[in-house]
């Protein structure tokens, strides 16, 4: 056989060599007995059905799937050590009508899942770092990284363990005092089975925290109503409340030091803002500033190359949130590194911050993505740390919010058509350019309707028909009005329909912000702006007298009245007047 061997080429040798290492190589990006088998068509629905998965499509013949390899087991091993994302791959070479239908474009490739439904594609590097960072972003429960707010300790708690496992019947009465620490598990769960060590040496050591279980498969109903994802899960109660769910590392001094900071007796929050002023956030006072909420915050990278023209509008944002949200920094060196990796903002350098806003504890983190501008923030603050801005109701309380977007599409309710309707529309003309359109369009658009009738003192359009739909750009025309449009290109007026309003709409959004749309050229008509302008206080006048028919007659008489006062004295005084020869006029 060796002698057989000997004889061959070197070069057929040498071929038979390289196909052998490329086959094993590429038998598997992650060949280790620690990862379970790929899913196939057969096990993928019913697999990712329950929670949240992160799964890899990739090909044992894709140079990038086996670079990847070694990251993707160590982000394996991790999921194992945390509750939260569950990791699954799908080979590509064997299952490719499955990547088809999950719409794989190129290997190594990781959606999200939640409970069966595709959430997204991961697009950002594939470090173990940022990866880490996303699972903890999209893990089942939606707590920012820190999930607990740390209380007073109570004066007098036993310790121990529940040794059967609560249900549904004993579970409130149980955690109704003290701190409590439940367990949510199954018989069957490798990983619970795999920190059952850890749980006993809690229960041995626990100071100040009652330690209960609760087993999923014999009380499910109860595992649903307290939202359970995944096994082991971990929640903290107080007095029956619901504090968080521990997202850490499962391991006895980590979970230790969780249980530490959640009942131990913080310093009382500080009020901020009180004068106006930006605060400066750290480890040390994050969770009591932000968690307080609502609550802006900028994330200044470490090396920032376009941060000072936001920083004097952050300043003044400061001045005119006073008394309302805490404006607040974060600067990411060193000290802040982690709490800057737990949000995702990169540590090296950028062009902006990043913008983040905290409504509550309660409630998921918003990134801003809209423009910087002091009265676009200032409306995004306002509405509850929502962008795009939602369509609202024009009136004195929105009138800021409303004038704060470059671009505004008014619908103004006619005498025949009715504010339902009307508002029903406008919210789906709205959903309608931000799907097209996309939410980070740099001449945002807002979209609003009102009653004239109830805001008579701040209508601007005609009120003929159903309604009327006004488009102003603020950024363009006269100072203090904007340049309006009443009319699509065609010279019709505009209806509330989204053919008719975008076909002007999609031209004045690309328009520059310092200069005003014109169909016949880059120029614009003076005498068609001026005409526009007429018109539009002439709609003005005729709106207000429909509204106020005896009003408008009143002081029409009125009018009339003092200028019939006015020419009789002028004849009057005229009649009065003689010839003065050696004047050479007229005199009384």
């Amino acid at each position: 056989m060796f002698v057989a061997f000997y004889r061959l080429p070197i070069s057929l040798l040498l071929t038979l060599f390289l196909i052998a290492f490329s086959r094993s190589s590429a038998a598997s990006p992650t060949t280790t007995a620690a990862l379970k088998p790929p899913l196939t068509k057969d096990d993928f629905t019913s697999t990712v059905a329950k929670g949240v998965w992160l799964v890899e499509f990739f090909s044992p013949y894709c140079g990038h799937c086996r670079a990847f390899a070694p990251t993707w087991q160590k982000l394996v091993a991790h999921s194992e050590m945390s509750a939260g994302v569950q990791l699954a791959q799908v080979d590509c070479s064997v299952s490719g009508d499955l990547c088809n239908a999950n719409s794989v474009k190129g290997y190594p490739q990781m959606n999200l899942f939640r409970d069966g439904a595709f959430v997204e594609v991961y697009r950002g590097s594939r470090d173990f770092n940022l990866l880490t960072t996303y699972l903890a972003k999209h893990a089942p429960t939606q707590d920012p990284w820190l999930s607990v707010t740390p209380m007073h300790r109570p004066d007098s708690i036993s310790q121990g363990d529940i040794k059967s496992p609560l249900t549904q019947h004993n579970f409130n009465d149980t955690i109704a005092n003290g701190f409590w620490f439940v367990q949510y598990y199954t018989p069957w769960c490798g990983h619970c089975k795999r920190f059952a060590p850890t749980w006993k040496k809690l229960v041995a050591h626990s100071d100040g925290v009652h330690l209960a279980r609760v087993d999923c498969d014999a009380s499910r109903d109860l595992c649903t109503a307290n939202k359970v994802f995944g096994y082991p899960q971990l929640d903290l109660y107080r007095d029956g409340e619901f504090v968080g769910t521990y997202r850490n590392s499962r391991t006895f001094d980590l979970i230790v030091k969780y249980l530490a900071a959640a009942t131990r007796t913080p310093p009382s929050a500080p009020i901020l803002n009180l004068n106006g002023e930006v605060a400066i956030l750290s480890p040390d006072n994050f969770t009591a500033v932000v968690f307080q909420g609502p609550a802006f915050v900028s994330f200044y990278p470490k090396y920032c190359y376009g941060c000072e023209q936001l920083a004097s509008i952050w300043t003044k944002l400061a001045t005119v949130m006073q008394q309302r949200v805490t404006i607040a920094e974060v600067r990411c060196g060193e000290d802040n590194s982690f709490l800057c990796i737990a949000h995702g903002i990169s540590l090296g350098a950028a062009h902006e911050p990043t913008l983040i806003y905290f409504p509550s504890v309660h409630t998921v983190e918003v990134t801003y993505t809209g423009p910087r501008t002091l009265a676009q923030l200032g409306a995004f603050v306002d509405v509850g740390g929502v962008y795009p801005p939602p369509a609202m109701e024009f009136s004195r309380d929105t009138y800021r919010i409303v004038k704060a977007a470059p671009i505004t599409v008014l619908a103004t309710v006619g005498m025949e058509g009715t504010i339902e309707s009307v508002a029903a529309r406008v919210r789906e003309i709205a959903a309608e350019w931000y799907r097209a359109h996309g939410p980070s369009n740099a001449r945002t658009v807002q979209f609003a309707w009102e009653d004239p009738t109830k805001y008579e003192d701040v209508v601007r359009a005609p009120v003929y028909g159903e309604v009327t739909v006004t488009i102003v750009d603020h950024e363009a025309g006269s100072r203090g009005y904007g340049k309006v449009y009443l009319t699509e290109k065609s010279g019709e007026q505009l209806k509330l329909a989204t053919e008719s309003i975008f076909s002007v709409l999609e031209d004045v959004a690309r328009a520059a912000p310092s200069s005003a749309l014109s169909w016949q050229g880059e120029v614009e008509d003076s005498a068609e702006s001026v005409s526009e302008q007429a018109m539009r206080y002439l709609y003005a006048a005729d709106a207000y007298v429909v509204a106020h028919p005896l009003k408008t007659l009143y002081w029409l008489c009125m009018s009339l009245a003092v200028v019939y006062l006015a020419f009789r004295r002028c004849l009057r005084a005229e009649s009065e007047l003689q010839y003065d020869a050696d004047k050479g006029m007229l005199v009384q």
